[in-house]
């Protein structure tokens, strides 16, 4: 997956991404220059700098460029982005040595170098928010059957910033010619179900609109590249056999890798939490009787069962009435237990499931299995999430709210089938810091 694909950049977003990278290089030389009296020669330093400040930005939503009464909100997601940014960079040049690194690396030119360009970047996004355009102005055309057109609208309306949406029911007996105006139309793009559900007549115009320029989309390609799921009404087992991606199940070495990534981190993790670790345990323990831990069966890896751990957020006797879906605001959570859980520090036990080998740090979230016995039966494909080892955070949870129902497991799934399907060094470095920017804001659930 690459980078274009997330950032599902409008022109104003693209120039912006510009103007960062422009202004990486011209902060850190300028810092650089008053520092030694000389421009960096490290170019490779430089760009992974530049690299990681980049992606820090994204996945703190800094390209998402806000109507201008939100302009304050833009701002500050880009401060708290850089500081990650510097914290990362000052944390790799104390691991890697100075000595391969100097001066790049020395705190005085990055402080030097972040000031700098956290004032260019907020500068750029504060005159962006001042000429962006509402993303609701966008216009798309869906032509398909009926079916899939309602299901799309429902799915439309989810996305508040999708923008505005026409539909046009084709009917393959009906061959009518009000389509050939809707395509004069500037539309931002045209979402198909599929060309064998057309009208040959359709589909011919349809591909002389795309060679000309326009944007045609499929319907499993708009979901992955403008919502970044998969679409499980659509999709069917021919789908599955001819798409690409799910290299994560065809390719050992990576499958490898990652657990060596997750063995690792989970050490590392272990010991610098650990104190963490105890005074939340303490807190627990304090706020309300029972432990400060809990162990409780979840479906992982090929559905096989094992005991997740947590921090405990609820009552002891929580579940006296059985096993119940959380709501928002659950009388059954402690007040220590909503803290923990709006910044997922309750998650914090499950490194030791991920040292185990039973969980991966980033994954589909693993299920209770009475739960996963109902939703096998009413939401198709479910099962597919049980190909790769769960995770203690993942790309529906970083995408999606906490889901409590049904109809969220769903919209969970194709989440989840995304990430199954896309899996990457760059898509789990987004997952992280998505993660990252959640705990620290506390908007978690």
């Amino acid at each position: 997956m690459n980078i274009g694909q997330f950032l599902k950049a409008s022109p104003l977003s693209s120039m912006i991404l510009l103007a960062d990278i422009i202004g990486l290089v011209i902060c850190f030389n300028l810092a650089h220059y008053l520092r030694v009296n000389q421009m960096v020669d490290a170019q490779l330093t430089l760009g992974f700098l530049i690299a990681i400040t980049l992606i820090c930005l994204y996945a703190f939503n800094s390209y998402t460029i806000e109507t201008p009464n939100k302009a304050l909100r833009v701002v500050s997601r880009t401060i708290l982005a850089c500081l990650i940014a510097l914290l990362l960079a000052i944390l790799t040049g104390f691991l890697i040595g100075r000595e391969a690194f100097i001066p790049i690396f020395g705190r005085t030119i990055l402080f030097t170098a972040f000031i700098l360009f956290i004032l260019w970047a907020c500068f750029f996004r504060y005159i962006g928010t001042r000429f962006s355009k509402v993303k609701s102005q966008s216009h798309w055309l869906f032509m398909g059957d009926e079916i899939m057109a309602n299901q799309f609208r429902d799915d439309f309306a989810k996305h508040k910033h999708s923008g505005k949406l026409t539909i046009h029911i084709c009917d393959a007996d009906n061959n009518d010619t009000q389509y050939q105006q809707q395509l004069e139309h500037p539309w931002n793009g045209i979402v198909i179900d599929s060309l064998s559900a057309l009208p040959q007549s359709i589909s011919t115009d349809l591909l002389q609109q795309r060679l000309s320029g326009k944007r045609i989309f499929s319907l499993t390609e708009f979901y992955s590249k403008q919502w970044t799921k998969v679409p499980i009404f659509h999709i069917g087992q021919q789908w599955l056999m001819d798409v690409d991606g799910f290299s994560l199940l065809e390719d050992s070495v990576n499958y490898k890798l990652k657990r060596i990534f997750d063995f690792l981190l989970s050490i590392i993790l272990g010991v610098f939490c650990l104190p963490l670790i105890l005074v939340i345990a303490i807190l627990v323990r304090v706020d309300s009787s029972g432990g400060a831990f809990y162990k409780q069966s979840r479906v992982g890896l090929r559905g096989k069962t094992f005991n997740l751990y947590k921090f405990r957020t609820m009552y002891a006797d929580a579940e006296k009435q059985g096993p119940q879906w959380t709501s928002r605001d659950d009388p059954r959570i402690t007040r220590v237990g909503h803290f923990l859980r709006r910044t997922r520090l309750d998650e914090l036990p499950q490194i030791y499931n991920v040292l185990l080998g039973q969980m991966s740090f980033i994954g589909p979230r693993p299920e209770r299995p009475e739960f996963v016995i109902e939703l096998e039966q009413q939401i198709p494909y479910y099962d597919l999430r049980h190909l790769i080892k769960p995770g203690i955070t993942g790309w529906a949870q970083v995408m999606f709210e906490y889901g409590a129902s049904v109809e969220d497991a769903k919209e969970k799934l194709q989440y989840d089938l995304f990430y199954i399907k896309n899996q990457s060094i760059l898509l789990d470095s987004i997952i992280l810091l998505k993660t990252l920017r959640i705990v620290i804001s506390a908007v978690g659930r």
